[in-house]
Protein backbone atom coordinates (compact mmCIF):
# COMPACT_ATOMS: atom_id res chain seq x y z
CA UNK A 1 0.00 0.00 0.00
CA UNK A 2 1.71 3.65 -0.89
CA UNK A 3 2.12 5.92 1.88
CA UNK A 4 0.34 8.76 2.47
CA UNK A 5 2.51 12.25 1.48
CA UNK A 6 1.26 14.46 4.81
CA UNK A 7 3.36 17.17 3.57
CA UNK A 8 0.89 17.70 0.64
CA UNK A 9 -2.05 17.28 2.87
CA UNK A 10 -0.31 19.69 5.63
CA UNK A 11 0.10 22.05 2.54
CA UNK A 12 -4.09 21.81 1.87
CA UNK A 13 -4.64 22.41 5.44
CA UNK A 14 -2.38 25.34 5.44
CA UNK A 15 -4.06 27.16 2.94
CA UNK A 16 -7.62 26.36 4.10
CA UNK A 17 -6.51 27.64 7.36
CA UNK A 18 -5.01 30.74 6.25
CA UNK A 19 -7.97 31.07 3.83
CA UNK A 20 -10.49 31.13 6.74
CA UNK A 21 -8.60 33.36 8.64
CA UNK A 22 -8.83 36.00 6.20
CA UNK A 23 -12.30 35.28 5.18
CA UNK A 24 -13.34 35.58 9.23
CA UNK A 25 -14.48 32.18 9.24
CA UNK A 26 -12.00 32.13 11.90
CA UNK A 27 -11.84 35.36 14.07
CA UNK A 28 -9.04 36.63 15.63
CA UNK A 29 -8.67 35.31 18.83
CA UNK A 30 -10.68 32.00 18.03
CA UNK A 31 -8.87 28.69 19.87
CA UNK A 32 -8.04 26.16 17.34
CA UNK A 33 -8.66 22.99 18.82
CA UNK A 34 -6.52 20.15 16.14
CA UNK A 35 -9.22 17.40 16.25
CA UNK A 36 -12.21 19.82 15.36
CA UNK A 37 -10.00 21.13 12.55
CA UNK A 38 -9.03 17.45 11.16
CA UNK A 39 -12.55 16.82 11.48
CA UNK A 40 -13.11 20.07 8.95
CA UNK A 41 -10.90 19.71 6.81
CA UNK A 42 -11.33 15.58 6.16
CA UNK A 43 -7.29 14.83 7.80
CA UNK A 44 -5.75 13.19 10.57
CA UNK A 45 -4.39 15.52 13.14
CA UNK A 46 -0.51 15.30 11.90
CA UNK A 47 -1.23 17.44 8.70
CA UNK A 48 -3.30 20.31 10.87
CA UNK A 49 -0.67 20.61 13.51
CA UNK A 50 2.47 21.03 10.77
CA UNK A 51 -0.11 23.43 9.27
CA UNK A 52 -0.67 25.45 12.13
CA UNK A 53 2.89 25.47 12.98
CA UNK A 54 3.83 27.09 9.75
CA UNK A 55 1.24 30.10 10.62
CA UNK A 56 3.06 30.00 13.90
CA UNK A 57 6.11 31.08 12.36
CA UNK A 58 4.24 33.43 10.06
CA UNK A 59 3.16 35.17 13.17
CA UNK A 60 -1.14 34.13 12.24
CA UNK A 61 -1.44 31.66 15.02
CA UNK A 62 -0.37 31.91 18.51
CA UNK A 63 0.88 28.49 20.09
CA UNK A 64 0.56 28.54 24.11
CA UNK A 65 2.22 25.22 25.79
CA UNK A 66 -0.61 23.75 27.81
CA UNK A 67 -2.89 26.52 26.92
CA UNK A 68 -3.77 25.50 23.71
CA UNK A 69 -3.62 27.51 20.07
CA UNK A 70 -5.85 30.31 19.08
CA UNK A 71 -6.05 32.61 15.98
CA UNK A 72 -3.51 35.72 16.41
CA UNK A 73 -4.94 38.64 18.35
CA UNK A 74 -3.22 41.81 16.61
CA UNK A 75 -2.62 44.67 19.11
CA UNK A 76 -1.87 47.87 18.52
CA UNK A 77 1.55 47.31 19.51
CA UNK A 78 2.18 44.90 17.08
CA UNK A 79 1.05 47.25 14.07
CA UNK A 80 3.43 50.03 15.65
CA UNK A 81 6.13 47.55 15.32
CA UNK A 82 5.58 45.95 12.19
CA UNK A 83 4.99 49.87 10.60
CA UNK A 84 8.53 50.67 11.72
CA UNK A 85 9.93 47.54 10.28
CA UNK A 86 8.02 48.39 7.29
CA UNK A 87 9.44 52.15 7.03
CA UNK A 88 12.80 50.82 7.15
CA UNK A 89 12.63 48.01 4.27
CA UNK A 90 10.39 50.01 1.91
CA UNK A 91 12.72 53.23 2.20
CA UNK A 92 15.90 51.20 1.51
CA UNK A 93 14.71 49.18 -1.11
CA UNK A 94 13.75 52.71 -2.65
CA UNK A 95 17.09 53.67 -2.10
CA UNK A 96 19.11 50.60 -3.25
CA UNK A 97 16.56 50.70 -6.52
CA UNK A 98 17.53 54.66 -7.04
CA UNK A 99 14.10 55.72 -7.43
CA UNK A 100 13.31 53.22 -11.09
CA UNK A 101 11.92 50.29 -11.52
CA UNK A 102 12.14 47.99 -14.63
CA UNK A 103 9.44 48.70 -17.03
CA UNK A 104 7.74 45.44 -16.65
CA UNK A 105 7.15 46.53 -12.97
CA UNK A 106 5.86 49.85 -13.52
CA UNK A 107 2.89 48.31 -15.74
CA UNK A 108 2.10 45.71 -13.52
CA UNK A 109 1.95 48.78 -10.58
CA UNK A 110 -0.39 50.61 -12.72
CA UNK A 111 -2.26 47.89 -13.52
CA UNK A 112 -3.05 47.15 -9.31
CA UNK A 113 -3.94 50.70 -9.28
CA UNK A 114 -6.58 50.14 -12.41
CA UNK A 115 -7.68 47.05 -10.46
CA UNK A 116 -8.23 48.66 -7.14
CA UNK A 117 -9.78 51.37 -8.39
CA UNK A 118 -12.68 48.80 -10.10
CA UNK A 119 -13.43 47.64 -6.51
CA UNK A 120 -13.53 51.17 -4.90
CA UNK A 121 -17.27 51.54 -3.49
CA UNK A 122 -17.13 55.14 -1.67
CA UNK A 123 -14.95 54.83 1.01
CA UNK A 124 -15.07 51.03 0.82
CA UNK A 125 -14.04 47.76 -1.00
CA UNK A 126 -16.71 45.70 -2.38
CA UNK A 127 -13.84 42.55 -2.43
CA UNK A 128 -11.81 43.70 0.63
CA UNK A 129 -9.86 40.37 0.24
CA UNK A 130 -9.00 40.68 -2.99
CA UNK A 131 -8.00 44.84 -2.35
CA UNK A 132 -5.69 42.70 0.40
CA UNK A 133 -3.98 41.02 -2.37
CA UNK A 134 -3.67 43.75 -4.74
CA UNK A 135 -2.06 45.91 -1.80
CA UNK A 136 0.77 42.87 -0.76
CA UNK A 137 1.54 42.79 -4.46
CA UNK A 138 1.76 46.36 -4.79
CA UNK A 139 4.32 46.42 -2.01
CA UNK A 140 6.05 43.65 -3.39
CA UNK A 141 6.67 44.68 -6.80
CA UNK A 142 10.04 46.88 -5.75
CA UNK A 143 11.15 43.88 -3.17
CA UNK A 144 10.58 41.66 -6.13
CA UNK A 145 12.97 43.90 -9.24
CA UNK A 146 15.86 43.83 -6.41
CA UNK A 147 15.81 39.85 -6.23
CA UNK A 148 16.24 39.28 -2.74
CA UNK A 149 14.65 36.09 -1.38
CA UNK A 150 15.11 36.31 1.69
CA UNK A 151 14.03 40.06 2.51
CA UNK A 152 11.14 39.38 0.18
CA UNK A 153 10.32 36.24 2.55
CA UNK A 154 10.76 38.91 5.92
CA UNK A 155 8.20 41.33 3.82
CA UNK A 156 5.85 38.68 2.89
CA UNK A 157 5.49 37.34 7.10
CA UNK A 158 5.11 41.33 8.12
CA UNK A 159 2.03 41.66 5.33
CA UNK A 160 0.80 38.76 6.46
CA UNK A 161 0.57 39.53 10.05
CA UNK A 162 -1.31 43.13 8.94
CA UNK A 163 -3.83 41.13 6.73
CA UNK A 164 -4.98 39.67 9.68
CA UNK A 165 -5.50 42.95 11.30
CA UNK A 166 -7.47 44.78 8.39
CA UNK A 167 -9.45 41.30 7.92
CA UNK A 168 -10.74 40.86 11.04
CA UNK A 169 -11.47 44.38 12.55
CA UNK A 170 -13.56 45.83 9.75
CA UNK A 171 -15.01 48.86 8.86
CA UNK A 172 -17.15 50.84 6.34
CA UNK A 173 -14.30 53.49 6.05
CA UNK A 174 -11.72 51.52 4.54
CA UNK A 175 -9.82 54.91 3.17
CA UNK A 176 -10.28 53.85 -0.45
CA UNK A 177 -9.67 57.17 -2.00
CA UNK A 178 -6.97 58.39 0.30
CA UNK A 179 -5.01 54.31 -0.44
CA UNK A 180 -5.29 54.92 -4.08
CA UNK A 181 -4.42 58.69 -3.98
CA UNK A 182 -1.08 57.40 -2.19
CA UNK A 183 -0.33 54.62 -4.37
CA UNK A 184 -0.99 56.88 -7.26
CA UNK A 185 1.96 59.48 -6.19
CA UNK A 186 4.17 55.94 -5.21
CA UNK A 187 3.90 54.83 -8.81
CA UNK A 188 4.06 58.80 -10.43
CA UNK A 189 7.42 59.00 -8.41
CA UNK A 190 8.78 55.47 -9.85
CA UNK A 191 7.63 56.89 -13.05
CA UNK A 192 9.98 60.05 -12.74
CA UNK A 193 12.88 58.12 -11.06
CA UNK A 194 12.49 60.93 -8.26
CA UNK A 195 13.85 59.40 -5.19
CA UNK A 196 13.02 62.10 -3.36
CA UNK A 197 9.64 61.98 -4.51
CA UNK A 198 8.90 58.53 -3.90
CA UNK A 199 10.27 58.41 -0.33
CA UNK A 200 8.14 60.81 1.17
CA UNK A 201 5.10 58.83 -1.11
CA UNK A 202 5.97 55.71 0.78
CA UNK A 203 6.69 57.34 3.96
CA UNK A 204 3.31 59.08 3.73
CA UNK A 205 1.30 56.19 2.58
CA UNK A 206 3.03 53.96 5.64
CA UNK A 207 2.35 56.43 8.14
CA UNK A 208 -1.19 56.75 7.27
CA UNK A 209 -1.67 53.36 6.70
CA UNK A 210 -0.50 52.68 10.67
CA UNK A 211 -2.35 55.66 11.76
CA UNK A 212 -5.88 53.87 10.70
CA UNK A 213 -5.37 50.40 11.71
CA UNK A 214 -3.89 51.69 14.89
CA UNK A 215 -7.28 53.81 15.32
CA UNK A 216 -9.69 50.62 14.49
CA UNK A 217 -7.80 48.37 16.52
CA UNK A 218 -8.48 50.66 19.77
CA UNK A 219 -11.85 51.62 18.48
CA UNK A 220 -13.88 49.33 20.57
CA UNK A 221 -17.56 50.36 18.94
CA UNK A 222 -15.49 49.18 15.99
CA UNK A 223 -15.31 45.75 16.39
CA UNK A 224 -17.98 43.39 17.39
CA UNK A 225 -18.10 41.76 20.83
CA UNK A 226 -15.90 38.55 21.54
CA UNK A 227 -19.03 36.72 22.41
CA UNK A 228 -20.42 37.69 19.09
CA UNK A 229 -17.09 36.75 17.28
CA UNK A 230 -17.04 33.50 19.71
CA UNK A 231 -20.82 32.79 17.76
CA UNK A 232 -20.09 33.60 14.39
CA UNK A 233 -17.05 31.17 14.55
CA UNK A 234 -19.07 28.24 15.79
CA UNK A 235 -21.45 28.86 13.32
CA UNK A 236 -19.02 28.97 10.35
CA UNK A 237 -16.89 25.87 11.34
CA UNK A 238 -20.26 23.82 11.89
CA UNK A 239 -21.29 24.49 8.77
CA UNK A 240 -17.90 23.87 6.63
CA UNK A 241 -18.12 20.78 8.77
CA UNK A 242 -21.47 19.97 7.85
CA UNK A 243 -20.34 20.60 4.03
CA UNK A 244 -17.32 18.28 4.31
CA UNK A 245 -19.34 15.49 5.84
CA UNK A 246 -22.36 15.69 3.03
CA UNK A 247 -19.69 15.89 0.40
CA UNK A 248 -17.97 12.90 2.13
CA UNK A 249 -21.36 10.96 1.93
CA UNK A 250 -22.17 11.99 -1.60
CA UNK A 251 -18.69 10.44 -2.78
CA UNK A 252 -19.27 7.27 -0.79
CA UNK A 253 -22.99 6.93 -1.78
CA UNK A 254 -21.64 7.66 -5.62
Amino acid sequence: MPKIDVSLLSDRVYHALREDIFSQTLCAGTRLDVHRLAAIYGTSVAPVRQALARLHDEGMVEIHPRRGTNVTQVRPQDVVEVFQIRRIIELSVADLLAGRLPPDSLDRLRQIIDLTATLADGEGFRDYPTFIQYDAEFHRIPILALDNARLLRIFDGLHAHMSIARGLYPTNDKRATATLAEHRAIFDAYSCGDLVALKGAVLTHLRNSETDLVRRLTDESGMDHPEARERGHLVGLTAKADSTTRHKKEREGG
